[in-house]
């Protein structure tokens, strides 16, 4: 995902979850069925990230190891 247009969303509300590219397949499955199809969560893998996945609002940040920690439904 285009970091720029990630930010955009952010300043309008949106979620972003990052996630390492190197996360299971399962994971990212899980994740993917945890965002659903709404419009203001963008989900997408980060080269280089160095925790599992990460979820970003405007002005705060959760970094989990886990892609079924239940933080991330909140």
């Amino acid at each position: 995902m285009n970091e720029t247009l990630a930010v955009h969303a952010l300043e309008h509300g949106a979620v972003w979850i990052s996630y390492g590219s190197d996360l299971d397949p399962e994971a990212v499955q899980s994740l993917t069925e945890l965002v659903g199809d709404p419009s203001h969560v963008l989900l997408s893998p980060q080269d280089g990230q160095e925790n599992a996945v990460t979820a970003t609002a405007w002005g705060t940040q959760l970094t989990v190891e886990d892609a079924e920690d239940p933080r991330l439904e909140r």
